[in-house]
């Protein structure tokens, strides 16, 4: 975009237009990149304070949910407290998606939460002043009198806005529309859903993200186009995920162990969400259930491979302050069972606060540490190829974005096709001059890349390796020798 290439990918030889993610986490680093040479470390500052932004809204959202001061106030504290830790084995622990860890790196996690607060926020603020919300027939003179509302046009903005930093801003439109369609509010869906086409209906359709939602599994493309029965299977695998992983993980300050799924799991998971029922009934349920309808109606239908806690962000905020407004219900009807006789103050809940200090400590640790071994050697093989290959090379790699950064050469992925000669043409194709075989743990390289190479030695030249450290696992970067041309006709 700076460069005056639209938007299109840094690493790119042809500067082709981008039409995979959506553009507008792109267009603020872009912005930061004006002001800053060096956009990285503004960016993370940024990512910071549009947490801190978040945060600022969700209190008076909280309020107007039916949350008193107290609890909308400790929520907010919990929300920029919650680490998200992966246990990855006996000893050690990794720092998971999450809001706080989310708010320290370069991705659109808490630039789309803070659209998505000041979304609901003007939704909120849209509906005080509308009054009592009341069916209404569809007439000009209701979206006149909308039109005239400075809070429609920040609330179209930021919803628009919203789906142009995450494909999954979508959740937020459909819970719009359910809500006002639920109420039949027929002027302000016409209104609302033809701003919303007009701002963000361009990417509707054309991503090629969009289409990937329909495959089986988007980085197995010979897998195909996903039925009806993949869809269910990707539904209950995605729901066991949520349940017994992600929300607890992602809203309490305890650890998770992704590789078994015990008992115990399903057990709090359900609890949890049992203790959050109770608080969504208490606080605003039509609004409330609205947003987790259509929230959980898209993720569920996600592919199971892109399952995760960052996929869950936009929600984390309305789960923990149900579950705290559960967890305060609670306490005040077992006090009640028990015939105490006064009623518990929801600043007890503060007590929480002691189990987030030991994760806040590992996270603060964690930002001291160096990157995993196979990333410190794929990070060593892109600057020796700054060095040693010419400046027109296109490197074919995993990871492409990541390794420009480092080699300054263009880069991009390997096609993933199990047809080795079909991957040469496509990479001849993009006039791709050398490989990267990694040792990062993704499965494409050993089932696309690696046989292909070993199918085709002769077009190969290693020219360089890194042994990643710590263990005895090489990576390469070969050379792609010319196609050998055909002997002549006599």
């Amino acid at each position: 975009m700076i460069n005056g290439y639209g938007y299109s990918s840094f690493n790119d030889l042809t500067h082709a237009l981008a039409n995979h993610f959506p553009p507008g986490y792109p267009l603020i680093l872009a912005a930061v990149q004006q002001v800053f040479d060096n956009a990285i470390f503004p960016a993370k500052i940024l990512n910071m304070i549009f947490l801190g932004a978040s945060l600022l809204l969700f209190f008076p959202i909280f309020r107007r949910l039916g949350a008193g001061l107290h609890l909308s106030f400790l929520s907010c504290l919990f929300l920029g407290l919650t680490t998200g830790l992966t246990r990855i084995d006996n000893e050690g622990l990794s720092i998971n998606a999450s809001l706080l860890s989310s708010s320290t790196i370069m991705m659109s996690e808490t630039p789309f939460l803070f659209f998505v607060a000041l979304t609901v926020y003007a939704f909120l603020r849209l509906e005080e002043r509308s009054g009592r919300a009341t069916p209404e027939l569809f007439s000009f003179s209701a979206i006149t009198g909308l039109l005239k509302q400075p809070y429609f046009y920040l609330f179209l903005f930021a919803l628009s806005f919203a789906f142009h930093i995450r494909t999954a801003g979508i959740s937020v439109f459909g819970f719009v529309m359910l809500y006002w369609l639920y109420q039949r509010r027929w002027s302000r869906l016409a209104a609302a859903g033809a701003g919303y086409a007009l701002l963000a209906g361009q990417s509707l359709g054309g991503s090629s993200y969009i289409g990937e939602l329909f495959r089986i599994n988007p980085y197995r493309p010979e897998l195909g186009q996903a039925g009806i029965g993949d869809f269910v299977t990707r539904f209950f695998n995605n729901l066991q995920r949520y349940v017994t992983k992600e929300i607890p993980v992602g809203s309490l300050p305890i650890t998770i162990d992704y590789d078994v799924t015990t008992a115990g799991d399903w057990l709090f998971g359900l609890a949890l969400l049992a203790v959050a029922g109770l608080g969504l009934w208490r606080l605003n349920c039509l609004f409330l259930g609205s947003y987790f309808v259509c929230l959980f109606g898209v993720i569920l239908l996600w592919p199971d491979v892109w399952t995760g806690a960052r996929f869950l962000l936009p929600g984390v905020p309305f789960i923990v302050i149900c579950v705290a407004r559960g967890l305060h219900e609670l306490l005040v009807r077992i006090v009640a069972l028990i015939r105490l006789s006064f009623v518990p103050h929801p600043l007890w809940l503060s007590v929480g606060m002691l189990f987030y200090m030991t994760n806040l400590k590992l996270v603060a640790y964690a930002a001291y540490t160096p990157y995993q071994p196979e990333w410190q050697g794929y990070f060593e093989l892109a600057k020796w190829a700054a060095v040693n290959t010419p400046p027109d090379a296109v490197i074919a790699c995993r990871s492409p974005y990541l390794f420009a950064m480092y080699a300054d050469r263009y880069t991009s992925f390997y096609a993933n096709t199990l047809d080795d000669k079909e991957m040469l043409q496509a990479m001849e194709k993009g006039k791709v001059t050398h490989f990267v075989l990694d040792q990062l743990g993704f499965s494409s390289t050993a089932r696309y890349l690696f046989p292909a190479i070993e199918k085709n030695m002769d077009r190969f030249t290693p020219i360089h390796q890194i042994k990643n450290p710590n263990d005895a696992y090489y990576q390469y970067l070969l050379k792609l020798k010319p196609k050998p041309s055909l002997p002549a006709r006599q």
